[in-house]
């Protein structure tokens, strides 16, 4: 039986790496997670969360490690109970390749800043 022809792949763009991807990156996302003790999940309201969000912001932000921009780039928090609860969220960072030189050092500049 015949084989149909089939048309060898050709590249249309030069492949790129991770860090080449990270230097072009608009937005990055770091994932952080903190533990709060005294606190359950029920517990935290809409007014904690904006807490959540001026604490990263004041530990990260513009007036001091200039990591994000706004405290709104904290953002999808949510709540585990595990005896305290632990807050997960992503840090958004603008433009990553402005904050750090690498993928893990955006992640350094979020956790030690």
């Amino acid at each position: 039986a015949p084989t149909p022809a089939v048309a060898a792949p050709s590249a249309t763009d030069a492949p790129t790496t991770a860090l080449e991807r990270f230097e072009g990156a608009e937005v990055g996302f770091v994932s952080v997670t903190l533990r709060i003790d005294n606190i359950t999940a029920a517990d935290l309201g809409d007014a904690e969360e904006l807490a959540v969000q001026y604490a990263i912001f004041d530990v990260l932000g513009t007036d001091s490690a200039d990591v994000i921009d706004e405290f709104s780039d904290v953002t999808n928090i949510s709540a585990t109970d595990i005896a305290s609860i632990d807050l997960d969220f992503f840090v958004q960072l603008e433009a990553p390749s402005d904050v750090a030189d690498s993928p893990l050092g955006a992640v350094e500049a979020v956790y030690s800043p």
